[in-house]
Parts: structure tokens; sequence; C-alpha cells
């Protein structure tokens, strides 16, 4: 689990390519899975390798501070924390 403290106002959500049925071919689909707004102050909790896009469209600096758990086994690829 990774611990989100929001100091700005965002938006998050994400988008993928999709494939058609049966064809094989990959085509760009626009879904937003999870759409939030979220105020100063705002602790958001994420698991551990879940995506998140977050999008600032307020009209002053957005501040994350994240605080993850390296010796987890989550962190399967090595020992140095990457940033």
């Amino acid at each position: 689990m990774m611990l989100l403290r929001v100091l700005a106002c965002l938006l998050s959500s994400f988008s993928f390519f999709e494939e058609a049925a049966g064809g094989g071919e990959k085509r760009f689909r626009d879904r937003h899975q999870r759409i939030g707004h979220f105020k100063k102050g705002d602790i958001i909790v994420v698991h551990a390798g879940a995506p998140q896009w977050f999008y600032n469209n307020a009209d002053e600096d957005l501040v994350v501070v994240v605080l993850q758990d390296n010796v987890n086994n989550a962190n399967q690829l090595d020992q140095n924390p990457r940033g």
C-alpha cells in the first residue's frame, strides 16, 4: 500500500489501448475507470502497483508526498528503491 498526501487539487484517471474482438487490432479507447476530485489536505491510499494518473487542474502547484515500504515483498525487483 502507498499513502499519498495531497496538498493541492487534482483529478485522477487513466486511459488504455484495447484489442478489438477477433481481429487482433489495437485501438485507443478512452475509459476513465476512476475519476475523483481531491482537495487540499486529502489523504489517498493506493495499493502498491496500482496505476494512477494525476491531473492538476488547479491554479496552484500540486505537491504529493508518497510513503512507500521498499522492504516489502511487493518490491520484487531488487533492494534499490526507484524514484
